[in-house]
């Protein structure tokens, strides 16, 4: 749960080692209330577009399943949970077993020390992100770990004494590398599988495809519940009867807002993104996850090959929250009216990401939404960042103003007599040449002494550039 927290505000008060939805909702919730910003907050809105003027979102993923409106039960997704949805007492039915679905069957079927807080934090934090390292940077043979994960499986799944056990370990147990696909850590999640009330119908992923081999697949929802297809006759059909279908199929991970986003000449982020996993279309490109040549002054947090699988998530997002904010400030304080990053920047920036992920864990046999197939036919990894969490943290640490294209003045600032014009000289922010806490009446008395601390860490790295 402390891998959360943000840096500047720890939370002694976790009620669990994992953290809950709800408990994650109610950190962020009171720490927005701790620093005063729900002052800055639209709730009840909606954003319907957002469109670039030269002169001044996750979507459930629901299964493709014949007659899910037929079905009298309650229907739910894990994406859109339903708190008034009771299960007590009731069949239910849960398809997908992804992150959502491990989290959820497990669920279904069942501060006086800041030092020591601290020290704790930074051990889990240490251990998320060594955790690249320990994977090769999704790059090198992993075999230990790989080993170390089946055998912490098996014991889980009781191989040596239960039937039910070695069952599911042959079906569940995956070949690939641990991280190829999310890896989502659970307490009691395989145990609940072994529980006497909890039945596991594994589906043949080829038989609900043209031409796929005859296997287990969902033919189609019913009033009463699912019906199940055994094999291509219909005499192997069998239908199971729920009260309740939980649809833990993941979300859309096609990047594209939810709401229309245009920006120079016309041009639409969701067709410069369009397109599908292992469709071809085109891949979800940006800069360093944060913001995207053509679109000038849009920023955004876990864009495509952002470090989601690459250590701590929540210092990735911190860090991108400082990052947007420098380049705010800059703004404001420079007179800029737009950035927008270098579309051959970008493209560098693209080409050298795939450079490193090519030939990676994350482009192996594994059904995930990190990767698409691209034009040539190969894997292209979006959904990863090329290097660590702490990696991308350092990346974010000191903006590259040089790769981008800034416009300079806004209307209004220089008057003429034929009205507001715009200036367009970089300089026009110094004003009348005095500070702002000159014109403030602020003293001025003091020395500014530089330390030079932060520099004592620069160093040459020695074949860095080989």
């Amino acid at each position: 749960a402390h891998i959360y927290n943000y840096s500047f505000c720890p939370n002694p008060h976790w009620p669990s080692y994992y953290a809950t939805a709800s408990s994650i909702h109610h950190y962020l919730k009171d720490t927005a209330v701790k620093y005063d910003c729900e002052q800055y907050f639209k709730y009840g809105h909606k954003v319907t577009s957002a469109v670039w003027d030269e002169e001044v979102g996750e979507t459930p993923k629901w299964p493709k399943i014949r007659g899910m409106d037929r079905f009298k039960g309650q229907l739910v997704h894990s994406a859109l949970w339903d708190e008034t949805v009771e299960v007590a007492g009731k069949n239910v039915a849960i398809i997908g077993i992804g992150s959502s679905g491990v989290q959820i069957l497990p669920e279904l079927t069942f501060s006086s020390d800041p030092k020591s807080l601290l020290a704790h934090r930074r051990a889990l934090t240490n251990e998320r992100n060594a955790g690249f390292r320990a994977s090769g940077g999704g790059r090198f043979p992993q075999s230990a770990t790989q080993e170390a994960c089946r055998k912490s499986m098996e014991s889980r799944l009781q191989v040596e004494t239960s039937e039910k056990g070695r069952i599911i370990a042959k079906r569940l147990i995956p070949k690939f590398s641990v991280g190829c696909r999310r890896v989502t850590p659970s307490k009691d999640f395989l145990e609940t599988l072994l529980d006497d009330r909890v039945e596991c119908v594994f589906l043949d992923p080829q038989s609900n495809q043209a031409g796929g081999s005859p296997g287990t697949s969902i033919k189609t929802f019913t009033g009463r519940g699912i019906m199940l297809s055994h094999s291509a006759s219909e005499e192997e059909e069998e239908e199971r009867e729920f009260d309740v279908v939980v649809c833990a199929t993941g979300y859309e991970a096609s990047y594209i807002p939810s709401f229309e986003l245009v920006g120079r000449d016309g041009v639409r982020l969701a067709e410069r993104w369009s397109g599908c996993h292992r469709d071809g279309g085109t891949n979800p490109e940006c800069y360093l996850g944060t913001t995207v040549s053509g679109f000038p002054n849009y920023f955004m947090f876990l864009g495509p090959n952002s470090p989601v699988a690459n250590g701590g998530l929540v210092q990735a997002i911190q860090a991108q929250g400082m990052y947007i904010y420098k380049c705010v400030r800059k703004m404001q304080t420079q007179g800029v009216r737009c950035m927008e990053v270098q579309r051959s920047v970008m493209d560098e920036y693209n080409e050298h990401a795939q450079a490193y992920l090519r030939g990676s864990m994350w482009t192996e046999g594994c059904q995930s939404w990190y990767k698409r197939v691209g034009e040539g036919g190969e894997d292209r990894v979006i959904g990863i960042y090329p290097g660590s969490a702490f990696h991308f943290v350092e990346m974010m640490r000191h903006p590259r103003w040089e790769d981008y294209d800034f416009g300079y003045g806004y209307p209004g600032m220089v008057g003429s007599r034929n009205g507001p014009s715009i200036r367009q000289n970089r300089f026009v922010f110094m004003g009348n040449g005095f500070t702002r806490r000159e014109a403030m009446g602020k003293s001025i008395g003091g020395t500014c002494v530089e330390t030079f601390e932060e520099y004592w860490d620069l160093m040459e790295l020695p074949g860095i550039h080989s």
